[in-house]
């Protein structure tokens, strides 16, 4: 049945508004008209229209589903489509979220857009306006996230790459499809006046939302929204120190800016400008340090990822394990979209007190590989089964990974019920983690009392607090959103190396480093990384 919902959506999206309508109109007819004049059919139709609401009733169950039969409103008879009413008010809506974008947006000159005068604009020249601009924002979003996938042709297509990268709302998604729908609809002078109106609004909101993406550096979420209002703060993630010497200093660090409802955004395309070191010397004082460079990682730095998946007997409940599996094929996708795969190494280690301190090996055989065929493949064949050592295999992946050279990261997906580690307690299996310099991303499942663990994980880890570095309670629906959000900060690790201003042969080196971030429209907003230290090898 679920392969059988799946081919019904996947025809549905690929089948064009007017080509629907035709085989729904002939389709009805044909059905009626059967019925009618055939006896010896009357029963099988009857059949047929049992079958069918009993689809219906299982698609109204499906959540992809019932999003595209919204996505779709205006598909069916002329009659059945969204009045204009109906778009205006949705718009209004819209406007009223993004009121502040708007204001700002009139006040400046790139609002208004050179090919289209206020005087004569017509619905040809909006929907180009409309197109070029949904394709402004697909361009930046490709750059910065090093997105492999082109940017499709097409209003539709284009806001469905959109949408899917969770770069623009559900609601300006949904707006735009419904204009999109019945935007040729209409003769009426009268009429068309009025989606003249809704189209350039529309346009003003798109363009808003791009000149905030350009000035903030920013698009998704860890839940898939908008950036609202103002920023509220600079938030950095764990820091990991790497080929300390004399001579040169690496640090790896991620940053996110924080909006007006403390939804956070991986910051994408910093440079040495917005950087400065600083060490304390001899005399407690703070100098600043020379900054050899500033990098994204993908540009020359590797990344090793391991995914952690609780295979437990515990997680046959609510069917985590099958949604754990999709996660983390899921993430993988998201990786490697935005990763090279050349400076990717993947290494998966299903943990359970049957299958303890082991990974998958790979066709080479070897724990890691950059070969998504290859992991899914593995992934699809775990079993959940015996009882959870989290806190053993904790600290199994986290002496692996900081054998590894490069940024190093671990996500562990767990419902968090410990109950069977032999080797370690709580307090060293913690003690290990905040040594590690290894962030532990983690992902619980359901609502069990055994959550506040994964918290501690990936708090002490230097992963970030609940939504940065650990998400708890998660559902299937937040999912796509939550995995795109760690693959997105993952592509947006940073290399910070500087030359060490402390030559004395101590050991331990306390730094800072001094984080300024300049807005077009929001002025400088500020951050440091205070109480960090480093050992000299």
């Amino acid at each position: 049945m679920t392969t059988f919902l799946d081919w019904i959506n996947s025809k549905i999206r690929s089948t064009s508004s007017k080509c629907t309508r035709v085989v729904l109109f002939w389709l009805f007819i044909i059905l009626v008209t059967s019925r009618i004049f055939s006896e010896k059919i009357r029963l099988a139709i009857d059949l047929v229209n049992i079958i069918l609401i009993a689809v219906i009733y299982t698609i109204i169950l499906r959540k992809d589903i019932k999003q595209l039969i919204s996505e779709i409103k205006g598909v069916g008879f002329p009659g059945l489509q969204i009045p204009i009413s109906n778009l205006k008010e949705r718009l209004n809506e819209l406007e009223e979220h993004y009121e502040e974008d708007l204001k700002y947006s009139r006040r400046s000159n790139s609002d208004k857009p050179k090919s289209i005068s206020d005087e004569n604009r017509s619905i040809q020249s909006l929907n180009t306006g409309i197109e070029f601009t949904l394709s402004s924002i697909a361009d930046v979003y490709r750059e910065r996230s090093k997105h492999s996938k082109n940017v499709p042709i097409g209003t539709p297509k284009i806001s469905r790459y959109l949408i899917e990268n969770d770069v623009i709302g559900q609601e300006v998604y949904h707006l735009i499809l419904a204009y999109w729908e019945i935007h040729d609809e209409y003769d009426n002078d009268k009429e068309r006046r009025k989606l003249v109106e809704i189209g350039g609004r529309i346009l003003s909101i798109l363009k808003s939302i791009y000149q905030k993406i350009i000035d903030l550096n920013i698009h998704v979420s860890v839940d898939g929204k908008n950036f609202k209002g103002k920023p509220a703060k600079l938030e950095g993630g764990g820091t990991q120190f790497e080929n300390v010497s004399e001579n040169k200093v690496r640090v790896y660090t991620t940053l996110n800016i924080l909006d007006s409802e403390n939804n956070s955004f991986p910051l994408y395309n910093l440079d040495k400008n917005s950087f400065n070191v600083y060490e304390k010397g001899s005399d407690n004082r703070y100098y600043e340090a020379a900054l050899i460079s500033v990098k994204p990682i993908g540009v020359d730095i590797d990344l090793t990822l391991i995914i952690s998946i609780d295979t437990s007997d515990s997680m046959n409940r609510s069917q985590k394990l099958i949604k754990a599996k999709t996660a983390v094929i899921n993430l993988v996708d998201q990786i490697m979209g935005v990763i090279p795969r050349d400076r990717l190494k993947i290494a998966i280690h299903p943990f359970n007190t049957n299958m303890k301190d082991k990974f998958l090996l790979f066709n080479n055989n070897t724990i890691y590989t950059n070969d998504r065929t290859e992991i899914a493949s593995r992934i699809d064949s775990l079993i959940a089964e015996g009882g959870t050592p989290l806190y053993d295999s904790v600290e199994f992946m986290t002496k692996i990974a900081k054998s590894e050279t490069g940024y190093r990261m671990i996500v562990c997906i767990s419902d968090g019920e410990e109950g069977h580690s032999e080797r370690i307690d709580y307090n060293t299996m913690i003690d290990e983690v905040s040594k590690s310099n290894v962030p532990i991303y983690t992902i619980g499942y359901g609502t069990d009392t055994h959550l506040q663990v994964l918290i501690d994980i990936a708090n002490l880890s230097g992963a970030g607090d609940i939504n940065t570095g650990s998400f708890m309670d998660v559902v299937p629906s937040r999912l796509p959103n939550l995995l795109r959000f760690l693959a997105t900060s993952s592509a947006n690790i940073y290399s910070i190396e500087w030359e060490p201003t402390n030559k004395s042969p101590s050991n331990k080196v306390d730094c800072r480093i001094d984080i300024k971030y300049v807005t077009t429209r929001f002025g400088e907003l500020d951050f440091s990384y205070s109480g960090l230290s480093y050992s000299k090898e």
